[in-house]
């Protein structure tokens, strides 16, 4: 799936910064937005097109969510959480090169 699947339809969580209104789940219900999230999914992998883009076409998107929301939705910056912590860690188990 593109960057952006977890974030843009997930239930609001305080540990995101959530404000009770994070994602597309509050305002539709999860089926509801699990199903347009796939269906734009679907739009991007076929057409090359980018999440966010996709995302911005759906109507039952818009009518809850305006363009600077999809585009922070989508940013993994917002939705990778310890990810980048967890390769640090990895990593400096990994030998390196010319040690």
């Amino acid at each position: 799936m593109p960057p952006g699947w977890p974030a843009i339809w997930h239930e609001p969580r305080p540990d995101r910064g959530g404000g009770g209104h994070d994602g597309l789940a509050p305002h539709i219900g999860r089926q509801d937005a699990h199903d347009l999230v796939y269906a734009a999914c679907r739009v991007a992998h076929d057409t090359g097109a980018s999440l966010a883009d996709a995302l911005s076409q759906q109507p039952g998107i818009t009518a809850h969510l305006d363009p600077a929301a999809i585009q922070r939705l989508t940013d993994p910056a917002n939705y990778l959480g310890a990810v980048p912590a967890m390769v640090d860690r990895v990593l400096r188990f990994v030998p390196r090169a010319g040690r």
